[in-house]
């Protein structure tokens, strides 16, 4: 019984290997081939992949060592295409891709239109998206540029069409006069891509501003956004009001901005 039972086992182990598994990573070809850490398997004489595939083609790669190269480049891929990378291994171990990253997606979009509609609200279309990077919604303000909100990006290649509501946050609101915006990605290298700006005079009627230097405060003639700085220009202060208070300041000189305007202002003790 013992011996029936052993032989048993042995020919489950001999005709049933370890179980193969997959670990799959999809992004897009940005012109490089992949590096690849590639342990040993549970047994510790073999390695763990066994196989690679990219877009379900057979990848030929050398697996029979602790690294290697997926390479790319014999697919004849265009920069930007997107691409799905199956690694088949055994279970009990996992390979690792170092270069990871290069499959992000870099900021390639095109805008053919942006602009501020009658009801406040910016639109904007693009083409030739790589990959899903937010948006980021941006107006010169200040002698600035300022960080309204961030729109989640579509990613296609086709058109994409997008909006942003202007008047949805009183901190956002356009000032008086000329308003400024764009909007912008940063992929994963950190850099940036910015549209054209687009511009559009607003009904806002202009704020006017008083410092009273005995009670420390300022008010303005209307509400409005505002920051107040130190000479370093540290924002100290922000919000959406009709007066600050600025007594938490101590002594020295600070800047106002507000509405589209800036004013210096003085607290001596």
């Amino acid at each position: 019984m013992k011996k029936t039972l052993l032989l048993t086992l042995f020919s489950i182990v001999f005709l049933f290997p370890a179980l193969a598994v997959e670990k799959v990573l999809d992004g897009f070809f940005q012109g490089e081939n992949l590096y690849v850490y590639n342990p040993m398997d549970e047994s510790g004489t073999d390695f763990c992949v066994t196989k690679v595939t990219v877009n379900d083609k057979d990848a030929n790669c050398i697996v029979n060592s602790n690294a290697f190269v997926i390479d790319l480049k014999q697919f004849g891929l265009n920069k930007g295409e997107p691409i799905v990378i199956v690694m088949h291994h055994k279970e009990g171990c996992e390979p690792k891709i170092l270069n990871q990253e290069t499959l992000k997606p870099q900021s390639t979009f095109t805008i053919t239109s942006i602009n501020v509609n009658a009801q406040g609200t910016l639109q904007w279309t693009t083409i030739e998206e790589q990959g899903k990077i937010p948006f980021l919604v941006e107006q010169f303000r200040w002698g600035k540029w300022v960080e309204l909100g961030v729109v989640e990006g579509i990613g296609s290649t086709r058109t994409n069409e997008y909006h942003f509501i202007l008047n949805n946050n009183d901190k956002l609101k356009p000032h008086s006069d000329i308003n400024t915006y764009r909007v912008r990605q940063v992929d994963f290298k950190g850099k940036s891509r910015m549209s054209l700006q687009t511009k559009f005079k607003s009904s806002v009627v202009g704020v006017t501003m008083v410092f009273d230097s005995k009670a420390k405060t300022v008010t303005f003639s209307g509400k409005t956004s505002y920051e107040v700085l130190n000479a370093a220009a540290d924002v100290l202060l922000s919000g959406y009001a009709e007066s600050i208070d600025l007594s938490s300041l101590g002594k020295g000189e600070f800047f106002v901005n507000f509405d589209n305007s800036n004013q210096k202002v003085k607290i001596k003790k």
